[in-house]
């Protein structure tokens, strides 16, 4: 915390700083992220086959569709929410905001996984058009409550502008994921390397609950909110009652997600269509799925 005599030049150096810190941590962290998802990938191709991975990529819209509707508009309510109040010197407010989001996105969080996990074969049936991705959902519906937890404890460090914690969770989440998938098909193979569609989203289980632990376990040894104010906290600032929170939270993310669920709608409509249409004009399941998979 800043010396509360700064001038405004000096507060607008402190700020550009932060945001060009943060920006450029958030960067090399997705260009990492990146690079290791593209051989993962790869990996994947190779061990699974096209077929399979074609059967894995289409569950990605379901996935798409629950982190809409539980995470993608609390988790920006949530740092415009942190950082206003931050803004405004008042940290009395900040623990309240992430206490009422993450309540919020986990309550959502664990409706979307029961609809999932007890209508898999529905949606696999009728949404998917494939049969044999509904294990692959069944287990991929036990992460939403975990991915929950972690977009609203990175939308409150966002608000905090401290991206170091964000941008250290999405490497955790990608390294646990791919060594839990090629060390349990390594095991399973007996030396060999075997992977399935429902392994794959086990990696995506184990590398969100990792994540999850390591954001929560972030929230024990912090400074107290008063510690990332640039200047000292306003006395006059008053805690907000949890009904006042709640209704902001939802002025927010209500709209940002209503949107977004439409796009993801969409794109979900164009990646079932996919292999259809491939089947539609002749190929077979196999090799539509081949096709989309590569």
């Amino acid at each position: 915390m800043a010396d509360n005599k700064m001038t405004p030049e000096q507060l607008h150096l402190v700020k550009r700083n932060n945001i060009f810190k943060g920006t450029m941590i958030l960067a090399l962290a997705g260009f990492i992220t990146r690079a290791i998802g593209f051989f993962y990938k790869i990996f994947l191709s190779n061990t699974m086959g096209a077929e399979l991975l074609g059967i894995y990529q289409l569950i990605f819209p379901v996935y798409g569709i629950a982190f809409t509707v539980y995470a993608t508009g609390i988790q920006t309510s949530l740092s415009r929410l942190v950082a206003a109040e931050l803004g405004k010197r008042n940290d009395k407010n900040i623990f309240r905001i992430l206490r009422i989001g993450l309540l919020l996105s986990v309550s959502l969080a664990f409706i979307m996984s029961t609809l999932v996990y007890f209508g898999s074969d529905y949606i696999a049936l009728r949404f998917l058009l494939e049969e044999r991705s509904a294990k692959s959902l069944r287990i991929m519906a036990f992460v939403f409550p975990f991915c929950g937890i972690t977009s609203c404890i990175n939308g409150y460090y966002y608000g905090l502008k401290k991206t170091a914690i964000p941008a250290s969770t999405q490497l955790l989440e990608q390294a646990v994921r791919v060594i839990a998938v090629y060390g349990i098909a390594l095991w399973a193979g007996n030396g060999e390397l075997s992977v399935t569609c429902e392994l794959a989203v086990v990696g995506i289980v184990f590398g969100e609950i990792a994540s999850c632990l390591y954001n929560v376990l972030s929230l024990f040894f912090p400074k107290s909110p008063d510690k990332f104010l640039v200047l000292e906290p306003d006395p006059n600032a008053k805690m907000s009652s949890k009904k006042q929170i709640t209704k902001e939270i939802l002025h927010v993310s209500v709209p940002l997600s209503a949107n977004r669920l439409l796009i993801n709608i969409l794109h979900s409509i164009e990646t079932v269509l996919i292999p259809t249409m491939l089947r539609r004009f002749g190929l077979t399941t196999s090799e539509a799925l081949s096709t989309y998979g590569i």
